[in-house]
């Protein structure tokens, strides 16, 4: 059984659109989740995604195609042409088929394959990076993460959070401490779940005063070969508390640390 060429067309569309989505969170802390827990929102989402991807990418390559034509000028030898409504693909004179232009030169669909890859990755990438400058775009990305993720600038960052579960041992309530490797967010602010890289368990006990911790005030961090992960479920969190530091660096100042 084969796909019909509007299948085909169709799955070569969408391609960009989701290797958008893949490349937009990809070594983030947070995240959501893809495919989202509405699908239709999802399916909408890669289209949007994919005729974003070839808009940008025509109007690009059509601006730099333009300078270089004015530098040195040239003849391209594909065009489209309009008959009653319908675009024809026309190479060194001869009408094509989109399909049969891909099967008579395939080395030409391999090339803009992979400039448009690249062009896809960048595009995620300077999102990524104008989500951090502008808080409109971040807190689409983020959710209320955005400015903590704003925040890194020159300088080394910790980021940390305490999570307050549901579990509950008389007036003791469960909670972790450690630094977040993943928080992935659904619909709106809503934590899905979050990865604890290196975490520690501690208690919170509730009573007519402040709250007590059992959270030693000092205690060693694994080392990378030993580190340990701990993955909590959204529905088992209360409450979670992010902070995040950030230490400008100076010149010299790792030697000053050191004494």
């Amino acid at each position: 059984m084969s796909l019909s060429n509007s299948t085909f067309l169709l799955f070569l569309f969408l391609v960009p659109g989701l290797l958008f989505r893949l490349a937009l969170f990809q070594g983030e802390i947070v995240k959501r989740p893809f495919p989202s827990p509405s699908s239709l929102w999802s399916a909408i989402s890669i289209l949007i995604y994919s005729a974003s991807m070839f808009m940008l990418f025509f109007l690009v390559t059509n601006a730099l195609l333009y300078l270089v034509n004015l530098v040195h000028p040239y003849e391209v030898p594909v065009s489209f042409a309009d008959f009653d409504g319908v675009f024809y693909l026309f190479y060194e004179g001869a009408r094509l088929k989109p399909l049969n232009f891909l099967y008579l030169y395939p080395h030409i669909a391999v090339v803009l394959s992979v400039v448009m890859a690249g062009f896809v990755i960048a595009a995620a990438y300077t999102a990524r990076y104008l989500a951090r400058k502008i808080q409109a775009l971040g807190r689409v990305m983020y959710g209320p993460l955005a400015p903590l993720l704003a925040m890194e600038k020159k300088g080394a960052g910790i980021f940390t959070c305490f999570v307050l579960t549901k579990i509950a041992d008389g007036n003791k309530r469960l909670m972790y401490a450690g630094y977040p490797a993943e928080v992935s967010l659904k619909d709106a602010s809503t934590i899905d779940h979050i990865v604890l890289a290196d975490p520690i368990k501690f208690y919170l006990k509730l009573g007519r005063d402040l709250p007590i911790s059992s959270l030693p005030i000092a205690r060693e961090v694994s080392s990378s070969a030993s580190i340990s992960h701990l993955y909590i479920a959204g529905s088992d969190i209360e409450n979670v508390h992010f902070e995040g530091f950030y230490i400008e660096q100076k010149d010299g100042w790792l030697e000053a640390l050191k004494g």
